[in-house]
């Protein structure tokens, strides 16, 4: 059975990276890796952002170009920055009545009309008989610009998914967070900064914090720290809910790149009054694996901003596909029947012609040989004495017609239909008719003799005897 294959992507800066596994192992097994430099001159950091059509072709070629390598389904990781997030607490319902429940939420929490928006969700945790889902919301025209850039390459893009929830997986996975009490994890990513508050290992509330858009690291640093400490003030209550552990925020993890962000832990340290450590990215396996193990994980389902249309699109495609398979097959199957008629037709039809030449070449020599079959078939019978009329006249007359017996008529046929002798004439009783019967029977001349019938004449006081019959040895009697 074929494999059923995941690609995670992340298009970070100029560079494309991916990361296939097998969906059937749950993303377990080894990955299969890769990366591309993609070169684009004036295209847009995040990649992803709206592009000028004039852009958006070049950076679509490149992909096309770059990323060939990519197998089964795609799920492309988004920044966080590009969406609308929000953790909200929802009643446990039925999978449709929680999709309602979560687009009316961000239809009021957001800026933008909901008919210009994508919606999805996730369902995180249930805790006290209730889901805490994940709430997220796209722009559609960022996703339409996404599905023309993949439009003319061969990737199969099914899902979009949230770069920091592939490393909230990285990080549950490798065994990274506590589990317990309250976490506050901080990712410095090459789109920016990613905040999950975390309680027993459940995320409460998920912000992005921005890049730092060429301000110096001190002010970042300072935007970073005031954000931190208003998003611990928006979800106090959350906190104190955590089993009576709400207020004790020991520590923040700084996830980075490269070197150690100095500046930022000394901010942090000062504004919000925490600890803070830091933790280098590179000790984690590749972003784009942590996105494929999502999109392997059955439940809960992970999140998917693809719309609707994408998979009914999908489908039909798959069904033109099927369908031209088809007829292809269909096709080639009726090619295969009519070649193989024709090849049938035409050798039935080369033996026929075979035929009729070899009939034609035989004909003359076949006529030629039966008339000298029947001139010879006519010399043989007429050359052989041995039942000539005169011999079998004799036959009859020497010795074997006994007084009381007189022949009237001799009738000899020796065609090749007949050859017999026909008697008739009169007796002067039966016994004389028997034994003239007899003797010729015995004579060895004929094979069979029979009598005929015998009709009486009382004017001339006689037996009458009319069509005895006499067959010539070695003859046959039809």
């Amino acid at each position: 059975m074929a494999k059923r294959l995941i690609t995670g992507l992340t298009l970070r800066g100029q560079t494309a990276e991916w990361a296939t596994l097998d969906a059937d192992r749950q993303g377990g097994g080894r990955p299969h890796t890769g990366k591309a430099e993609l070169e684009l001159a004036g295209a847009p950091q995040p990649l992803l952002d709206a592009l000028e059509p004039e852009t958006r072709s070049a950076v679509a070629a490149e992909l096309k170009s770059k990323c060939a390598a990519l197998k089964g389904a795609v799920s492309l990781g988004v920044p966080s920055a590009q969406l609308f997030l929000r953790v909200l607490s929802l009643p446990m319902v039925g999978r449709d009545e929680l999709r309602s429940m979560v687009e009316l939420q961000v239809d009021k929490y957001s800026p933008f009309p909901a008919d210009s928006l994508v919606v999805g969700h996730e369902i995180l945790a249930e805790r006290n008989g209730q889901y805490r889902v994940l709430a997220t919301a796209i722009k559609r025209e960022q996703v339409d610009a996404i599905e023309t850039l993949f439009r003319g390459t061969n990737c199969t893009l099914h899902r979009l998914d949230l770069e920091i929830m592939g490393w909230w997986r990285l990080l549950t996975d490798a065994g990274a967070l506590a589990g317990s009490g309250c976490e506050l994890v901080l990712v410095l990513d090459v789109h920016g900064a990613d905040l999950v508050v975390a309680v027993h290992g459940m995320p409460v509330a998920i912000r992005s914090l921005g890049g730092q858009a060429g301000a110096s690291d001190e002010e970042y640093a300072a935007e970073i720290a005031t954000e931190l400490s208003n998003t611990l003030t928006a979800v106090e209550a959350e906190l104190e809910g955590a089993d009576g552990e709400a207020a004790l925020v020991p520590s923040v993890t700084v996830w980075h790149w490269d070197a150690t962000p100095a500046a930022l832990l000394s901010e942090i340290r000062e504004t919000c009054l925490l600890q803070a450590h830091a933790q280098s990215l590179d000790a984690l396996p590749p972003l784009a694996q942590g996105l494929a193990r999502r999109a392997c994980q059955r439940e809960p389902l992970p999140l998917n901003l693809a719309p609707g249309e994408w998979r009914r699109r999908r489908g039909m495609r798959r069904m033109r596909r099927h369908f031209v398979a088809a007829t292809v097959l269909a096709l080639l199957l009726w090619a295969a029947s009519a070649g193989t008629l024709f090849f049938g037709v035409s050798l039935e039809r080369r033996r026929l012609q075979e035929a009729l030449a070899h009939v034609q070449r035989v004909r003359d020599p076949a006529g030629g040989v039966r008339e000298l079959r029947v001139r010879a078939e006519k010399l043989a019978l007429y050359g052989d004495r041995t039942h000539s009329a005169l011999e079998c006249l004799r036959e009859i007359c020497d010795g074997r017609l006994p007084d009381g017996v007189e022949l009237t008529h001799f009738d000899y046929d020796r065609t090749k239909r007949a050859k017999q002798v026909i008697l008739r004439g009169t007796a002067v009783s039966a016994p004389h008719h028997n034994r003239f019967v007899k003797a010729l029977t015995d004579s060895g001349l004929f094979v069979d003799v029979r009598g005929g019938g015998l009709t009486r004449d009382r004017r001339k006081n006689v037996e009458v005897f009319n069509g005895m019959t006499l067959s010539f040895s070695g003859g046959t009697q039809e």
